[in-house]
């Protein structure tokens, strides 16, 4: 015999009552399966893409754009920005630690935005000398002894005035896309 309509409701909300509370977690923290999609949608999204290094404006000592400068740079075996393993495994680690804590899985856009910032602070460290994951050719004997005569023979290799190194610093941009 099935209990009438009413009982059944006060009998459901009874069992309710007595049901414990789920156990509450603190704002921002991440279920370790939640952890594992998010990391798992990132290197999704990082394996998807492609990069590239956009330096506007005008060096002041050659009067070349920026990024015909980079150009010539790589054409010159020092090509700062490369995509190497070190860097990808640098931006992969930077990105999945970005979004680990953040609760969701990141839209595509978030997860651009912090690949093309995360590269760009590695091409930085190149132009510093801090990390030296790309082989940069050296300078002909003619060219440092004249970066020495005028004063800038103490800084790394593509960095004699520091415009370039500083320009990509501050206003340098990586735009990320699907990859082709």
């Amino acid at each position: 015999m099935k209990p009438a309509p009413r009982i059944g409701r006060a009998i459901e909300r009874a069992a309710a009552e007595r049901a414990p509370d789920p156990p509450k977690e603190k704002p921002g923290t991440v279920r370790p399966d939640d952890r594992g999609a998010i990391t798992r949608g990132v290197r999704a999204r990082f394996r998807a893409v492609d990069w590239r290094l956009v330096v506007p404006g005008e060096h002041p000592g050659s009067g070349l754009d920026y990024d015909a400068l980079l150009a010539i740079l790589k054409d010159q075996g020092r090509d700062f920005a490369a995509d190497t393993a070190a860097l990808d495994r640098y931006v992969l680690a930077e990105v999945q630690a970005t979004f680990e804590s953040l609760g969701r899985m990141p839209l595509m856009r978030e997860v651009d935005e912090a690949i093309g910032q995360a590269v760009l602070e590695w091409i930085v460290k190149r132009f510093a000398g801090t990390v030296r994951d790309v082989k940069l050719k050296r300078l002909t004997l003619a060219y440092a002894h004249r970066k020495k005569r005028l004063g800038y023979g103490n800084r790394p290799i593509g960095t004699a005035t520091g415009a370039l190194a500083h320009r990509v610093a501050e206003f340098g941009r990586v735009i990320v896309r699907k990859a082709r």
